[in-house]
């Protein structure tokens, strides 16, 4: 009994350190791909970026950066329902000061940071669990369900778009039971109106992000032939589920390009919508740039002005 259960603990750890690796692997990997597409498909692709649209891509930079101000509401709603009163503007400064992280190595750092940050203003273990939990799997059961949604209604891939959609449902509904247990220790329950508060927000933020990247797709005429702002949407959704769930792949490096070139591909070659997804990457870092450049203006105006007032 005690020598299988060494053996089970010695697996899991090599498990872990076989996950650990192949994101490592994998990440890398992947860029040398998409710079290999990107090469092979820059001829098109110049074409195509030619007649890009300016006001369009604004347009998707400021979607997205407004997601900034957006993102901390679930955190603020999250941490009510486990009886930790964070003030939003707190959760704010804490979003938008740990921003950078996100794109260190490994795609965990920004959660890391800001977990980091809310247990030292005294948020504990159980309530920052709950957290977690909540900011993975709510937005994972949000954008399967509507990238599903819209994927059925246009009747593209109606089977795996059913699929997707009941199963983000599934998740939805699984949730609260979820946090009942693992809230048992914190002698609480987690109120079924900030859960649902919660995932009305997720689909706001869901359909403003999917709001951006359809703007970011229609800035290139050549892209959107015979493609419906809903079935773009739907794509993104389903492309992103895709990349989160992948373990391997650091930020869904390679997986999303690899989805959405699929579901979109259609006057374009795998490698051109690949290459245009690869974009839109550079478009929303521009986007968390602008935000935690404001923040960094905000921040130090108010200690300039602050010895004023005094």
């Amino acid at each position: 009994m005690l020598n299988n259960l060494r053996i089970a603990v010695l697996e899991s750890h090599a498990l872990r350190r076989l996950f650990a690796a192949s994101r490592w692997i994998f990440g890398p990997a992947a860029v040398i791909f998409l710079i290999i597409a990107g090469v092979r498909a820059r001829g098109a692709f110049h074409a195509i970026a030619v007649g890009s649209h300016l006001a369009s891509l604004t347009v998707t930079v400021l979607l997205w950066a407004s997601l900034s101000l957006l993102g901390p509401v679930f955190t603020w709603l999250a941490l009510r329902g486990t009886s930790a009163i964070i003030p939003y503007e707190t959760a704010l400064k804490i979003y938008l000061g740990r921003l950078p992280a996100k794109y260190l190595p490994g795609g965990v750092w920004q959660t890391v940071s800001r977990m980091i940050d809310l247990h030292r203003i005294g948020v504990d273990r159980s309530q920052l669990s709950a957290l977690v939990m909540l900011e993975n799997l709510v937005p994972l059961a949000v954008a399967l369900t509507l990238g599903g949604a819209c994927t059925f209604v246009i009747g593209a891939s109606r089977l795996p778009a059913l699929i997707a959609m009941m199963g983000g449902l599934t998740i939805l509904v699984s949730v609260p039971v979820l946090l009942r247990h693992r809230l048992l220790l914190y002698k609480s329950r987690f109120p079924l109106r900030i859960y649902f508060l919660a995932v009305l927000t997720s689909v706001a933020f869901w359909i403003i992000a999917a709001t951006a990247f359809t703007y970011y797709w229609y800035s290139f005429p050549s892209a959107h032939v015979d493609v419906s702002p809903l079935q773009v949407s739907g794509s993104y959704l389903l492309a992103w589920s895709a990349g989160f769930v992948s373990v391997f792949s650091p930020q869904g490096i390679g997986v999303f390009e690899s989805v959405i070139s699929l579901l979109l591909k259609g006057t374009l070659s795998f490698g051109e919508v690949a290459v245009l997804a690869v974009g839109f990457r550079v478009a929303t870092l521009v986007a968390d740039l602008l935000a935690y450049a404001i923040f960094l203006m905000v921040r130090y105006g108010r200690r300039i002005l602050r010895p004023n007032r005094e």
